[in-house]
């Protein structure tokens, strides 16, 4: 009883100290925005390191308003527009994108034409956060002159579904291994990847636990005192540190 106890109060300091990701099956609208064709820096949120998301940008600006030439996320026209669909486009020059995020260059793809209803000048990316605020910014690439451009690219992102996590057996073995209490090598994920001692590491780092101490927790034994609790609750702060999203119990 005092060791489950003392296991539950490791795990609770060191889940009070985390953040814990939940399973989303749609992908979810977390912000939504404008980059003002002016060239000022539009500022958005702070998405969490290694997680990735999706950013959607649509819609078009004009580069010269008074000549009703037009550009979108990363092509250009230079045939007069009055509606959506372009007659002619090309690629921003030098290789470039018009909407940059953190001051860099994007490929937003292949060229999209038509309405917007129908899908028209819309790109999407896969961005991985970086535990900073992005940021979205139009380059007039043309003529460099922002003082005849006009309009703006609405821009949205959204947070991708978490892939379903490991069980407290998973990550019994593999910090296991580590310690030197098992045999065998390390398992791998789903896409392959190897778990390493360095990653076991890091995992412990930033749930704020020793692997000694996550080890016990993953092994305590039976269903009284609230064991069952201590090892999934454990087993999902790793989930969590690997990106993943809590294990499903199909018991």
């Amino acid at each position: 009883m005092r060791k489950a106890i003392l296991i539950a109060m490791i795990f609770a300091l060191a889940f009070s100290t985390m953040q814990v990701y939940s399973v989303k099956a749609p992908e979810t609208l977390i912000w939504s925005g404008n980059v003002y064709s002016s060239g000022v820096t539009t500022t958005g949120p702070v998405l969490d390191a290694f997680i990735q998301y999706r950013v959607v940008a649509y819609e078009v600006f004009y580069y010269s308003r008074p000549s009703y030439l037009a550009a979108d996320a990363q092509y250009y026209t230079t045939d007069p527009i009055h509606d959506w669909t372009w007659y002619n486009h090309f690629p921003a020059p030098g290789g470039h994108s018009f909407l940059q995020i953190d001051e860099e260059d994007v490929d937003w793809g292949p060229f999209s034409n038509g309405v917007w209803q129908d899908g028209g000048h819309e790109y999407s990316i896969y961005y991985e956060g970086t535990g900073a605020q992005i940021t979205f910014r139009i380059v007039d690439w043309i003529d460099g002159d922002y003082t005849n451009n006009s309009c703006h690219l609405p821009v949205e992102i959204y947070e991708l579904p978490l892939e379903t996590g490991y069980t407290p057996g998973f990550w019994k073995h593999n910090i296991g291994v580590y310690l030197g209490y098992n045999r065998g090598a390390y398992s791998a994920f789903r896409d392959g990847t190897k778990l390493t001692a360095a990653l076991l590491e890091m995992y412990a780092a930033t749930v704020g636990v020793t692997l000694e101490d996550a080890y016990a927790a993953v092994s305590a034994r039976g269903n009284r005192e609230g064991q069952a609790q201590i090892r999934a609750d454990m087993a999902n702060a790793f989930n969590a540190a690997a990106g993943y999203g809590p294990f499903i119990d199909e018991d």
